[in-house]
């Protein structure tokens, strides 16, 4: 067996020391020899062939390094979530959804009932989750019975987006063009929003009862959820692949770079809501914005195609770093604490940047292909899926 145990400097050495000799003495090694052999002041790392002793430094300096390889699903992961109680859930191309122990890496159980692809995952109020397929249905999953609890059904197409909204409602977005309401607890369909030509790339939730989407039919709408009609619309000479709300009156938008289009370059744009009047044209990114984040201290973070991560002062409209180090396009960020964030790439690598001077942390290696998605699962832990058909649990 190759499972490995760490003890981490945040419990005390008695604390350790005891959970160290009984995982020993349950291993059947000789209690009293262990003992004599640990020098006051340390912990112990011990797998099941062989029992070392690490330092106290030597722990706190786990930190950029891999904890657990989550590995029971057989094609590639696309979606990952922090839920409740220390676990977490990721979703595949094997059409099966895994619910994860963050602390033991070991697999709680498996939801089954997708016949396609499983592209993205949303956490619930009251232990619900909802996953959304390539079969096109969205499934409510109850986590405390383990059991499927509702399918949506009424897309005629891949649905690739979903969005968590207010009084027990869910968005999702279809490659049929379409926006559909749905009631959490009935499972009925409240609004079928029409308006798009084109795949829904993205969904944003707004003040007041508003929702925004973004399409590759070049469009961004904004749709309003008390009377289930489009309140406004903005077109632009490039496809919509990302949105996010910055606050109560401004949204922002990436999208895909023509050349094409040479009088209007901007794929990165921030929008007065109410008039779709621009504020800021983000100018630096020369390829697709895939991804946006919202960072604290009124600032943005976006990843595209170029391979850089941008952070942007949403405020003065100013790029205050361009972060380059990936060597492929960017698949996905994830705020962390202490001003840390957490970028991932087709570099198959994961990259953690200081944002107030722009310098990275970690590279964080060991991923065999795409890196697809992140979560951050804890104030010291982040999640990874990969197109290797594996997850993965990072100190940080």
């Amino acid at each position: 067996m190759n499972a490995i145990i760490y003890l981490y400097s945040k419990m005390t050495y008695d604390q350790a020391k005891q959970i160290s000799l009984n995982i020993i003495q349950h291993l059947q090694y000789n209690k009293q020899s262990i003992e004599a052999s640990v020098p006051s002041g340390y912990f112990f790392t011990s797998n099941f062939d062989i029992l070392q002793i690490t330092s106290v430094d030597k722990l706190t300096n786990l930190a950029g390094t891999c904890l657990h390889t989550l590995n029971n699903q057989t094609d590639i992961i696309n979606s990952i979530i922090k839920l409740d109680f220390g676990l977490m859930a990721s979703a595949s191309s094997d059409s099966t959804i895994n619910v994860w122990d963050i602390t033991t890496g070991t697999l709680f159980f498996k939801l089954i009932g997708h016949t396609a692809a499983v592209n993205t995952l949303v956490y619930l109020d009251n232990q619900l989750l909802a996953s959304s397929s390539e079969d096109q249905t969205v499934k409510i999953w109850d986590l405390i019975a383990k059991s499927l609890k509702n399918t949506l059904v009424g897309h005629s197409d891949v649905v690739n987006v979903l969005l968590a909204l207010d009084n027990q409602l869910l968005a999702s977005g279809s490659w049929d063009n379409t926006i559909k309401i749905w009631n959490i607890t009935s499972g009925l369909l409240v609004y079928d929003l029409i308006g798009h030509v084109h795949v829904i790339t993205s969904l944003a939730k707004l003040d007041n009862q508003l929702i925004a989407s973004g399409s590759r039919d070049n469009f961004i709408k904004v749709w309003d959820l008390n009377e289930g009609k489009l309140k406004n619309s903005t077109g632009q000479p490039n496809g919509i692949y990302s949105l996010a709300s910055l606050n109560s009156n401004l949204l922002a938008a990436g999208g895909s770079f023509l050349q094409t289009y040479q009088e209007s370059p901007y794929i990165l744009i921030i929008y007065n809501v109410t008039d779709f009047s621009v504020k800021h044209n983000l100018m630096g990114h020369t390829s697709t914005v895939m991804v946006l984040c919202l960072l604290d201290n009124n600032l943005l973070a976006s990843g595209s195609d170029d391979q850089t991560v941008g952070i942007w002062n949403i405020t003065s409209g100013t790029r205050l770093f361009n972060l380059v180090g990936h060597t492929n396009v960017i698949r996905s960020l994830s705020k962390l604490g202490n001003n840390l964030l957490a970028s991932s790439s087709n570099d198959n690598t994961i990259k953690v940047w200081n944002i107030t001077d722009g310098t990275i942390k970690y590279t964080l290696t060991g991923h065999s292909g795409f890196v697809n998605t992140l979560a951050l699962l804890d104030d010291n832990l982040l999640g990874s899926g990969s197109s290797d058909q594996t997850s993965k649990i990072w100190e940080l």
